[in-house]
C-alpha cells in the first residue's frame, strides 16, 4: 500500500507541476508561449511522476521493512511535500517560503493518511485512476490533433512534372545585419564562406526586412503579407491563417521540413509550422520537461560552456546539428520528392557566444566571469551603464558569432555541392532582421527602424536558374521572397524539362522554356518575384516597396539604450539612396544613406526636399490602400499614421489611402 500511496502522489504531483506552468504563463507573467516541446501537456505529468517515484522509492522500501514506523504517515508526508515543492518552485515564491509551505502541506496530508483506515486506502485506487485517465485522455487528444493537423496538409501528387522541380533550401540567419558582413563591406572578414559562395549567385545589396524582430519578419517571408496585415503584437501569433510557403510547396508535391533554432518566435505556437510535414523546434528531453527532471538533467550535463548554456536557454541545438540534419536530408535517396527545407539559425542571436572549440577571430571571448555574465545576460543588461570596453566586447563577440555561423554555412553548401544536388537546388540565404550595437545609442532589436535593424543580407544561388556574380542595387523587400521562390521553382522545373529534351532543336527548347517561365499564372502570394531584376537586360518589375514597420511603445528601460529613440509605431520606406520614416505622432525623418551611411543628418526639415517627401508619402499611402481589404486588426496607431500622411499631401490627393 505504501507503493500505491507514492505512485498516486507522484501522478498528482505531475499535474501540480503542469498546473504551475499554466498559472505562470497565463496569470502571473502573461507570456506569449509555453515554449515547451510538443506534447508537453502529457509528457510533463508523466515525467514528474517518474522522477517523484524514483525519489520516493528509497523511503518506501525503508518503511516497508519497518512497518511499525507509521509508514502511511511518512510516505504521504514525503511524497506530497516533494510534489508540492516541485510545483511551487516554478512560481515567484521565495525558496524558503516554498519549502515551509510544502512541508506544511505534506504534514497535513500525512496526518490524513495516518488516521484513515482500510476503507480510505481502498479509495486510493480511485485516486490513482483519476490522474491516469486524465493522462491518457490528454495524450490521446494530442496524437489525434497531431494526426489531423498532418492530415490537413494538402500534399500534391508526385508526378513526373513535379519530380523535375528543384529542391528549395531557405536559410534564415536570425539577427544578422548586412553591415556586419564582409560580403557587404565590413572591414573584418566575418563571412569568408559567404563571400566565396555569393560569387556563385545573386547578391541583393539593399534588402530590407518588413520588421526588426523575428516573428513578424518570418511571418511576412512565409505569407507575403505586411506585418500590419496580421495581428502581430509582441504576444501574438498568426491568427488569420493565410497561405504559407510550406503549404504552397506541399500542395505541389514537395516534402516540407522546417528547423527552427529560434524556438521563442519560430515555434509551432506562432503558427509558422503551417504546411510543414516535419517541423523541428523546441528540444527538450523527456525528464527535462518536469521541474525536478530538469534540475537533474542540468546536473548531468556540462553547463560550463557558454554556448551550451545559450542553446539550453533557447531549447535548441545550434548550427552544427542543423547542418548535420540538412546534409542527411540532401543525401537521402529513399524519397523521390523534391524538398522544401526551411532552417532558422539562431547562432548569431544574443547571447553572443560561440562553441568552445571555435577559435575567436575578433577577440569576443570573455576574459572573466563578469564578461561571461555580460554576454549571457546581454538582452537585459542596462546599456546606459556600459563602459566602452564592454560595448567593444559585445561587438567583437557578435562578429565572432557571425564568423562561426558563416563557417557552418560553408560546410553545408560544400556538402550540397559534393552530393551533386547543388545543380538542382535553389538556395536562398537571408537575415530576418538586424541588430543595434550602439548606433544612435541603441542596442538589441525590435524597437527601431534604423538601417542596422532592417538592412539584411539576401543571396540567391541556383545554378542554371540564377546568374553568377551579380549584385542588385535596387532596394527590395523580404516580403517578395514567397513569390520569388515559387517563381524560381517553376523556372527550375522548366529548365530541367528542357535539359531532358536534348533531341529537340536547342533554339526552340530555349524559347519554350522562356515562355513557360514567364507565362501568366495566378499569383499564389502577394508581392512580386525578384527574378526580373537579374535578367539580362534587367526588367524593373513592380516589386514591393522596401517597407518596414515596428510597433510600440515598449515598457523596457535601459536594455535598449536611449529611450528617446523608442517612438511608438513607426513606418519606414527606402527608395534609391533615401530612407524615409514616420511615426504615429506624425514626425518625419529623411536620410540619404549613401552620403550619410550612419544616418546622422536628418534632411526632413531642410530646404529642397519637399518634393521627395511628397513622393514617399504617396508611395506609402498607395501601399496601405492597396492592401486594406485584407488588413487584420489594424491598430489605432497605424490609422493615425495614415491620417497624418493624408494631412501632409496636397488637398487634391487626400483621397489616397482611404
Amino acid at each position: 500500500m505504501l507503493f500505491l500511496i507514492a505512485a498516486v502522489w507522484s501522478l498528482w504531483g505531475g499535474f501540480l507541476d503542469l498546473l504551475s506552468i499554466y498559472i505562470k504563463k497565463n496569470f502571473l507573467y502573461h507570456l506569449p508561449f509555453y515554449h515547451r516541446a510538443p506534447g508537453f501537456a502529457w509528457r510533463i505529468p508523466l515525467a514528474s511522476a517518474v522522477v517523484l517515484t524514483l525519489i520516493a522509492a528509497p523511503i518506501v522500501v525503508l518503511l516497508s521493512i519497518r512497518p511499525a514506523v507509521r509508514g502511511r504517515f511518512w510516505t504521504a508526508w514525503w511524497c506530497s511535500s516533494a510534489a508540492v515543492l516541485a510545483a511551487l518552485s516554478r512560481l515567484p515564491i521565495h525558496s524558503a517560503a516554498a519549502t515551509l509551505l510544502a512541508i506544511g502541506v505534506g504534514y497535513r496530508v500525512g496526518r490524513l493518511f495516518d488516521r484513515s483506515g482500510e476503507r480510505f486506502e481502498r479509495r486510493m485506487f480511485v485516486a490513482a485512476a483519476i490522474p491516469l485517465v486524465a493522462l491518457g485522455a490528454i495524450a490521446t487528444s494530442y496524437y489525434v490533433d497531431r494526426g489531423s493537423r498532418r492530415g490537413a496538409i494538402e500534399i500534391g501528387r508526385s508526378t513526373s512534372a513535379i519530380d523535375k522541380r528543384p529542391n528549395v533550401l531557405f536559410i534564415v540567419l536570425d539577427a544578422v545585419r548586412a553591415r556586419s558582413l564582409s560580403l557587404y563591406g565590413h572591414e573584418r572578414g566575418t563571412t569568408r564562406e559567404l563571400d566565396r559562395w555569393a560569387r556563385r549567385g545573386v547578391v541583393f545589396d539593399r534588402a530590407f526586412a518588413a520588421a526588426p524582430w523575428t516573428f513578424p519578419s518570418h511571418a511576412s517571408m512565409f505569407t507575403g503579407l505586411w506585418p500590419y496585415q496580421f495581428d502581430q503584437e509582441w504576444n501574438h501569433a498568426i491568427e488569420a491563417r493565410p497561405k504559407t510557403l510550406a503549404e504552397s510547396f506541399s500542395r505541389r508535391g514537395y516534402r516540407t521540413i522546417g528547423f527552427a533554432g529560434n524556438t521563442e518566435f519560430c515555434s509551432r505556437e506562432t503558427g509558422l509550422d503551417a504546411g510543414f510535414i516535419e517541423y523541428h523546434d523546441v528540444v527538450e528531453s523527456f525528464l527535462g520537461g518536469s521541474f525536478l527532471g530538469g534540475r537533474l538533467d542540468r546536473l548531468a550535463r556540462d553547463s560550463s560552456e557558454l554556448y551550451r548554456q545559450k542553446m539550453s536557454r533557447f531549447k535548441s541545438v545550434g548550427a552544427h546539428a542543423f547542418v548535420r540534419d540538412l546534409i542527411e536530408l540532401v543525401n537521402s535517396s529513399g524519397d523521390p520528392r523534391p524538398f522544401f527545407a526551411f532552417v532558422n539559425f539562431v547562432d548569431a542571436h544574443e547571447p553572443f557566444v560561440v562553441p568552445r572549440d571555435f577559435p575567436s577571430r575578433f577577440g569576443g571571448v570573455p576574459k572573466n566571469d563578469s564578461d561571461a555574465s555580460l554576454l549571457m545576460d546581454w538582452w537585459l543588461v542596462d546599456k546606459l551603464a556600459l563602459s566602452e570596453r564592454q560595448i567593444k566586447l559585445a561587438r567583437d563577440a557578435y562578429d565572432d558569432s557571425i564568423a562561426f555561423l558563416d563557417a557552418e554555412l560553408g560546410a553545408l553548401l560544400d556538402a550540397v555541392e559534393r552530393s551533386g544536388k547543388l545543380e538542382d537546388t535553389i538556395v536562398t540565404i537571408v537575415g530576418d532582421h538586424g541588430e543595434s550595437m550602439g548606433e544612435h545609442g541603441l542596442f538589441n532589436h525590435g524597437t527601431s527602424l534604423d538601417l542596422q535593424e532592417i538592412h539584411v543580407p539576401l543571396i540567391v544561388i541556383a545554378p542554371g536558374i540564377v546568374p553568377e556574380g551579380k549584385r542588385i542595387a535596387e532596394p527590395v523587400s523580404l516580403r517578395d521572397i514567397p513569390a520569388t521562390l515559387v517563381d524560381l521553382s517553376r523556372r527550375g522545373a522548366t529548365a530541367n524539362q528542357s535539359r531532358e529534351n536534348e533531341g529537340r532543336d536547342a533554339a526552340k527548347t530555349e524559347d519554350a522554356a522562356k515562355k513557360e517561365a514567364t507565362k501568366n499564372e495566378p499569383a499564389e502570394f502577394p508581392g512580386s518575384s525578384l527574378a526580373p531584376l537579374w535578367e539580362d537586360p534587367p526588367r524593373i518589375p513592380s516589386v514591393s516597396p522596401a517597407f518596414s514597420e515596428v510597433d510600440g511603445p515598449f515598457l523596457f528601460s535601459g536594455q535598449f539604450g536611449r529611450a528617446a529613440e523608442l517612438r511608438g509605431t513607426i513606418f519606414s520606406l527606402v527608395e534609391g539612396d533615401e530612407h524615409y520614416l514616420i511615426d504615429d505622432q506624425g514626425n518625419e525623418r529623411l536620410f540619404n544613406f549613401r552620403s550619410d551611411p550612419g544616418e546622422d543628418r536628418d534632411l526632413a526639415n531642410t530646404s529642397g526636399v519637399h518634393d521627395r517627401l511628397v513622393r514617399f508619402r504617396r508611395v506609402l499611402l498607395a501601399e496601405l490602400d492597396r492592401n486594406r481589404e485584407i488588413r487584420q486588426g489594424a491598430g489605432e496607431a497605424r490609422k493615425k499614421i495614415g491620417e497624418s500622411l493624408r494631412g501632409k499631401l496636397p488637398r487634391r490627393e487626400t483621397s489616397i489611402g482611404r
